[in-house]
């Protein structure tokens, strides 16, 4: 398999379209004017509202709740730990038996 050769000669004969922007309109001092005020507005409504929050925060406000704060049940069911604590108990005593020899287990393999 040959590889062709590039000749840089060739290089320079490629030839890039240009691509042509359009401007915004044909007057342009009166489109930098409206961004000019679009940005200014943009900033004015950016420093009040930042001021704003930090003035609720520095007043503590921001992180306050209105509703009264309930008291909370329990997460765990006393209930339900005492049952579980019996339960390892008896597995607990199960297990002592065994190991003593008191209680033959069924063997499964039968």
């Amino acid at each position: 398999m040959k590889i062709p050769k590039i000749k840089l000669k060739n290089l320079s004969k490629i030839h890039v379209k240009k691509r042509e922007f359009k401007n915004l309109s044909s007057r342009a001092a009166y489109d930098w004017k409206i961004m000019l005020a679009v940005f200014l507005i943009l900033v004015i409504f950016l420093i009040v509202f930042h001021s704003t929050l930090f003035f609720r925060i520095d007043e503590g406000e921001a992180f306050s709740s209105s509703q009264k704060q309930e008291k909370k049940k329990p997460l765990i069911s006393i209930s339900a730990l005492e049952e579980t604590v019996r339960h390892f108990e008896e597995r607990s005593a199960d297990l002592e038996l065994l190991r003593s020899g008191g209680r033959r287990s069924t063997d499964p393999s039968f």
